[in-house]
């Protein structure tokens, strides 16, 4: 977990475009097994691997 946290703050450098900051952060997520990556019609999508953790996800964004 620890490492995961530190590549997110390590994602987030002064300099970089929000696209870059954005592609390094569904990166480390994907890596770490948080989000799954799966194609679509329109591209990626990312889905939370973990109903709780989506949950939990939905229930702070609103």
């Amino acid at each position: 977990m620890m490492a995961v946290l530190e590549d997110l703050r390590n994602a987030d450098q002064p300099g970089r475009t929000p696209d870059e900051r954005l592609r390094d952060v569904l990166t480390v997520l994907a890596e770490g097994h948080y989000i799954e990556p799966m194609k679509s019609a329109d591209g990626m999508v990312y889905d939370f691997r973990w109903p709780l953790v989506k949950k939990w996800w939905k229930e702070r964004r609103s």
